[in-house]
């Protein structure tokens, strides 16, 4: 019996222990339950504060968005403010500157009118100046009118006076070359005994012969012609080509006067002059005159040069 009540006794303590066993268990369970329910309540209480950190973050950031809408709405006026005051101050500027553009036409014109006047009484005066000039240019005219008039009358019945250059004063392209040119003595003219020196082209390729005079050593208010006095062989030769014939103003006034001339036409024809140019012994022409005769593109020969006369044009 005591054996069967050890048993039960055994059996009553293992229960016992089971039961403090499951006691404790139950008692973890409930700790670990009661920290759930503390954990869940601290989670749902952070949400709160969460959700309220979002919600008053959320009004916030609406509040700054209206604060940023007033601000431009408020910067926008402050732009139409002072767009519609720099207009007004523009269109006051614009009223300024009509009045002034407006007063400065009025000064202008009034200057013109002004100018106009000193313009108008300086042509005047110019125009008086200019009447005086006349006059007294007419008056100098008209004393220059009469006396080369009464010079005319007085130098009408002179005698005519004649200019000479012989062949020796005359300058000629390799003249002093005896293999080109010679010189020759010859009877002046027939009515005269007396002897020149004439030069005698025995043949060149470059024809060149030219010569100066004074026409103060002339008569004055006359007409003359300036003559070369030569003659052509039977036998020259080379004179198809055309030979030029100038005459030089003193001061080269005007331009200068030259002629073309066909020397063959001449050939065995005897002593012939050959004009060169006419001028008038009036006071602006006074001075030395320049004459020439050239040819340069042909080998030419046979002719002779007694010189060049200055004479009086009948």
């Amino acid at each position: 019996m005591e054996e069967e009540k050890n048993k039960e006794l055994v059996a009553l303590a293992e229960e016992k222990e089971k039961m403090r066993e499951q006691k404790m268990a139950n008692e973890s369970k409930e700790a670990e339950l009661a920290m759930m329910q503390a954990k869940i309540r601290m989670e749902e209480e952070n949400n709160k504060q969460v959700a309220a950190l979002a919600e008053e973050k959320e009004k916030v950031r609406e509040q700054k968005m209206a604060n940023e809408s007033k601000e431009a709405e408020l910067a926008a006026m402050q732009d139409k403010l002072q767009m519609e005051e720099k207009l007004r101050m523009e269109e006051e500027e614009n009223k300024q500157l009509a009045a002034l553009t407006e007063e400065n036409e009025k000064l202008r014109e009034q200057n013109m009118v002004i100018e106009s006047k000193f313009l108008a009484e300086a042509e005047l005066e110019v125009l008086q100046v200019k009447f005086q000039m006349e006059q007294e240019k007419n008056k100098q005219l008209i004393a220059l009118v009469e006396e080369e008039s009464r010079l005319k009358e007085q130098h009408r019945n002179e005698p005519k006076k004649t200019g000479v250059v012989y062949a020796r004063n005359l300058c000629i392209e390799w003249g002093q070359d005896s293999r080109y040119w010679s010189w020759v003595t010859l009877q002046y003219d027939i009515s005269s005994n007396a002897l020149v020196e004439a030069a005698a082209l025995l043949g060149v390729c470059w024809l060149d012969v030219g010569g100066t005079f004074d026409t103060r050593e002339l008569t004055p208010w006359t007409h003359y012609e300036v003559v070369f006095v030569m003659k052509l062989r039977k036998s020259a030769s080379g004179w198809e080509v055309p030979v030029h014939m100038k005459l030089v103003m003193p001061n080269s006034m005007p331009g200068p006067e030259e002629r073309i001339v066909k020397l063959k036409d001449y050939i065995g024809k005897g002593w012939v002059t050959i004009l060169a140019g006419e001028f008038l012994t009036t006071p602006e022409y006074l001075g030395e005159i320049r004459f020439s005769m050239y040819e340069t593109n042909r080998w030419q020969e046979g002719l002779i040069i007694k010189g060049v006369i200055i004479r009086p044009k009948n």
